[in-house]
């Protein structure tokens, strides 16, 4: 699709902004909808029009964006007064859910966008609110491989390389899984400084330890300073919404070993009253509410 196509942007949040911003810097025009309307303020100071329902974004739009929290989210966009099916007469508008959601729903939501004329991806993405903001996210797609190609030089406006994984879901079942993994790595990381500090081994020259030998990664480096210093002030990414993810893939059949150790560990956290922090503070729980059994 060429810049001259109008884009569509559903969850104006944290990645959600930064997402579209890359596209208007870009030279895409975008139009924008969140419920609620004051989280559109940024994108509408770069350019972006603001509209007040998914169905007028959607009358106004090629190809319309979703980036929302989660499947209620996803569907209420869908299926409400004034969203994106009400009213809907036409053929070959195009929708990419960006959003973490349930395989299961992502059916769903592919058979009634299709049903209504619409054409429909998954496409969650990987990477944190840094990537997004930076244009360096992985998109991973399913759905129509035309579609995806046609779409191709939009998500290269945020991100750095796309993933074609076969129909409808692939992209959200990938998702779930590489977020297992990014769970592992931050309560691991959070688990090798509570031990540590156990012994009387300073956090600060902990972390330089992991960052400098073969396990150090992307994450033990984003985190070291929340770390070093206590200050998770800049929530990256919230516990709860991990939680969600976690949960999802356990629902899509995750019973490996550690995943159930690993999902209890979260649910704890988050009923400790770390849901809406960032999800690095999984650490503050183990140091100060985590009891041993």
């Amino acid at each position: 699709m060429k810049k001259e196509s109008k884009i569509g942007w559903i969850g104006t949040g944290i990645m959600g902004t930064a997402m579209a911003s890359n596209l208007l810097k870009n030279g895409f025009s975008v139009n924008a909808y969140n419920r609620t309307t004051e989280k559109t303020k940024e994108l509408e100071s770069k350019g972006a029009k603001v509209l007040l329902s998914p169905s007028a974004l959607r009358d106004a739009s090629d190809i319309i964006f979703l980036m929302l929290t989660n499947d209620k989210a996803c569907e209420s966009v869908f299926t409400e007064k004034e969203g994106l099916l009400d009213g809907y007469i036409g053929e070959g508008k195009v929708i990419v859910n960006c959003s973490t959601i349930s395989p299961a729903i992502s059916v769903k939501l592919g058979n009634l966008a299709k049903e209504n004329g619409f054409q429909y991806l998954d496409g969650p993405v990987s990477g944190s609110a840094g990537a997004a903001r930076e244009g360096s996210l992985l998109f991973l797609v399913g759905g129509d491989k035309d579609i995806f190609e046609r779409i191709t030089p939009i998500l290269d406006a945020m991100g750095k390389k796309n993933y074609y994984l076969g129909a409808v879901s692939q992209g959200n079942k990938a998702k779930l899984a590489i977020n297992y993994l990014v769970a592992i790595d931050y309560l691991a990381i959070g688990e090798t400084i509570h031990f540590a500090e156990s012994m009387n081994v300073h956090p600060d020259d902990m972390m330089d330890i992991i960052n400098n030998s073969g396990v150090g990664n992307v994450t033990s480096r984003i985190k070291t300073d929340p770390i070093v210093t206590g200050d998770y002030s800049n929530i990256a990414f919230a516990l709860d919404n991990m939680l969600k993810d976690l949960k999802l893939a356990k629902d899509a059949g995750n019973n490996v070993p550690l995943s159930n150790t690993v999902l209890d560990t979260y649910l704890d956290a988050s009923k400790a009253g770390y849901g809406n922090k960032d999800v690095m503070e999984v650490l503050t729980y183990l140091r100060k509410d985590y009891k041993p059994s």
